[in-house]
């Protein structure tokens, strides 16, 4: 795998134009792609917990791509409720976020996920305490009591903990964490358009409530 991901993301491994969080070599960027990472740049949602140098205004450190980034929001101790291994923040007024937990709480058997939607006091307070707007998410959270995962990356730690043949999705972090995080990011500014919105949370399942953190 990492020959593989080598062969495929070495130039971008290598250098290029760093746009977003993203090394990008000059001569492969095309027109919709430069649009979409000049997109991403301005909303400055990728590589945004990065290291990362300003001075006069100008970007002058930028890392590049990790192949197994394992970096999380946050490394302090979560405070969590109590009995409660890990919690997923999502939007509770998008159509695809609310299929995603129906999915997991399909597949999650041993029910070591929790969930609590982000216009919630609880998921509000927690999304707050990352740095992130409740009120315009953008991304799911996964917060345990160690750490805080986001967009692919929480996507794959999800699955990494509903077991079975879902574990394999680890090996998608053989892709550089910038590459996943704009596919991840392109469709989230989407969901609502693509997807369709609530204009409530709706009321959850019997089974989701049992689940569910307020």
């Amino acid at each position: 795998l990492l020959v593989l991901c080598r062969e495929v993301f070495g130039d971008f491994l290598q250098g290029g134009e760093v746009r977003g969080g993203i090394a990008v070599p000059k001569r492969v960027i095309g027109d919709e792609v430069e649009a979409a990472l000049e997109e991403i740049a301005e909303v400055g949602e990728i590589g945004g917990h990065g290291e990362r140098s300003v001075q006069n205004g100008r970007l002058v450190k930028e890392p590049l791509l990790d192949l197994f980034p394992t970096t999380p929001l946050s490394g302090r101790v979560i405070d969590l409720p109590p009995d409660c291994e890990c919690v997923l923040l999502f939007d509770g007024l998008c159509h695809l976020c609310d299929g995603g937990v129906r999915f997991v709480v399909a597949h999650d058997q041993a029910e070591r996920i929790h969930f609590a939607p982000i216009q919630g006091e609880l998921g509000r307070r927690l999304y707050a305490e990352q740095g992130l707007d409740a009120d315009a998410p953008n991304t799911m959270l996964l917060v345990t009591r160690e750490q805080v995962f986001h967009a692919s990356d929480a996507a794959i730690e999800i699955a990494r903990r509903l077991g079975g043949a879902w574990k394999l999705a680890i090996l998608g972090k053989g892709i550089p964490r910038g590459l996943r995080d704009a596919a991840y990011y392109f469709v989230a500014r989407n969901r609502y358009q693509w997807f369709g919105k609530h204009e409530t949370c709706l009321m959850p399942t019997p089974e989701l409530r049992r689940r569910m953190l307020a």
